[in-house]
């Protein structure tokens, strides 16, 4: 494992969806379809070893060449030249095993959502779930699909999809979210008519949607879909879903649609930076309680695993100290807009970037900062400087005039900057940037702390403004925060 560990920018394996392996960026011809299926074969079970015989047996099953075991080398070979890497896949008796780090294969990516949603609260399920589901491009290894050989793993790896999207609508279902559901349920459960489980759910949303008795139709034609087709009847949860339907059980009750947990999005572009973006955010996240998320926008697929590692290791440290976290590290050709679009997706309060210390001395932000700045649907702190770690300012842009920031001069020398919604002389057009001016920013302030105290939230993108330094002598209210 320690093999793949160091190759593991390199390389991503993925089998949730055709089969593909992209290498450096770039995506692998695979080769003929017994070479695509032997490596389908040994990602369904990454890091194991799969015995000769059933190699052979999946490859060729009841009619195998004569030198059978001399064709699988040759086809290993084959894999390996195509995958430039000799120590992918091993030789290890009784047969091969290739070997994949954890972030390198995105069934292994989605495992771990799964899990991590196991335990979780029905917010943060449902978002780790449906984090999970994204992952999956469509059917599982579907260029392998009229393979006989493929097919057992293509339904089992379609059991996992379906087990996690069952276990999503629950969690829906438990924030009160019934409405939405129905359109995705009713065709599920037409793709998939002896699941139980989506039924239920089913059920479960017409009738909190006061469609009672579209709800015992679901059950009823549930039974007789179960009686004709296999011969059995509903099992004793269904049933018991039933008679709670038909009595009016308040557990039934619709719930209210639960206020969806906010978040606050830190986004690193230099790795150096991290730690002291983490170091502002972590004290922020505690009070009110809020979810971080850590996210790396990168320019070069090869450094996602190294990031994501990095990531993962700020998340463990986070956890231990009773802050939740989550992480994501993604190839980005426009980061700024897609910044934005994470934020918007994840219900975000703060976004929390560093800036160059360019950024700092002008005041004209480039590209990626400018489009979180202009679009960002929450308020945006920038942690900038030459060692932001130690003496860099904090920059809190926003729209909303019940907004103030307050500084303090021993942990940021003064040098913070305010933003203002004055607009510019002249024609009353709004400026792109300005250059920052010594004197104490006028107008309303708000303490840099949880977003939504007392200050509100605009829904839309926000103005652009100008920039002004604030006096160095008024007090923080900022939590302090313990370094990484």
């Amino acid at each position: 494992m320690e093999r793949a560990s160091q190759r593991s920018g390199i390389v991503e394996f993925r089998i949730l969806g055709p089969l593909e392996v992209v290498q450096s960026g770039r995506t692998i011809a695979l080769g003929g379809a017994r070479q695509r299926i032997l490596l389908a074969l040994l990602l369904t079970r990454a890091n194991e070893v799969l015995a000769v015989d059933r190699l052979i047996d999946a490859l060729w099953g009841t009619n195998p060449p004569r030198a059978a075991r001399n064709a699988l080398q040759y086809h290993v070979s084959r894999l390996r030249k195509l995958l430039a890497d000799g120590e992918t896949i091993t030789t290890r008796e009784p047969g091969y095993l290739i070997r994949v780090a954890p972030d390198e294969l995105d069934l292994f990516r989605f495992e771990r959502l799964v899990a991590e949603a196991e335990d979780a609260s029905p917010d943060r399920a449902v978002r780790l779930l449906r984090d999970a589901l994204t992952l999956w491009r469509g059917p599982p290894l579907l260029d392998l699909a009229d393979d006989a050989s493929a097919h057992a793993e293509i339904r089992r790896l379609e059991e996992l999809r379906l087990a996690a999207l069952e276990r999503r609508f629950e969690a829906d279902l438990a924030l009160g979210r019934h409405g939405q559901l129905i359109p995705e349920l009713e065709a599920l459960v037409r793709e998939h008519p002896f699941r139980e489980r989506l039924r239920a759910a089913l059920m479960h949303a017409l009738y909190s949607t006061g469609r009672q008795a579209e709800a015992l139709t679901v059950y009823r034609e549930t039974r007789q879909t179960l009686v004709n087709e296999l011969g059995i009847v509903p099992s004793p949860p269904l049933q018991e879903l039933e008679r709670a339907i038909l009595r009016q059980d308040p557990a039934l009750a619709p719930a209210r649609d639960a206020a969806p947990e906010r978040a606050i999005l830190v986004v690193a572009g230099d790795e150096h930076h991290l730690d002291a973006l983490l170091t502002v955010a972590e004290p922020l996240a505690r009070k009110p309680a809020r979810e971080l998320i850590l996210a790396r926008l990168l320019a070069s697929h090869g450094d996602i695993a190294l990031a994501t590692a990095e990531l993962a290791e700020r998340r463990n440290i986070l956890t231990q100290r009773g802050v939740e976290c989550r992480v994501a590290a993604y190839t980005s050709v426009d980061p700024g807009a897609d910044a934005v679009r994470f934020a918007t997706d994840h219900e975000v309060d703060l976004v929390l970037a560093d800036a160059s210390a360019e950024f700092v001395d002008s005041g004209h932000p480039n590209e990626q900062l400018d489009a979180i700045l202009e679009r960002a649907p929450c308020d945006v702190a920038l942690l900038g400087g030459r060692s932001i770690a130690a003496d860099g300012p904090v920059v809190t842009p926003f729209g909303g005039v019940e907004h103030k920031l307050v500084c303090d001069r021993d942990r940021c020398m003064g040098r913070c900057l305010a933003r203002n919604d004055a607009p510019p002389p002249g024609n009353g057009s709004r400026s792109r940037s300005r250059t920052p001016r010594r004197e104490p920013a006028a107008g309303p302030r708000l303490p840099l702390g949880p977003a939504g105290h007392r200050h509100r939230h605009r829904s839309g993108p926000y103005p652009r403004q100008r920039a002004r330094r604030c006096g160095s002598g008024a007090r923080c209210t900022a939590p302090r925060a313990r370094p990484f």
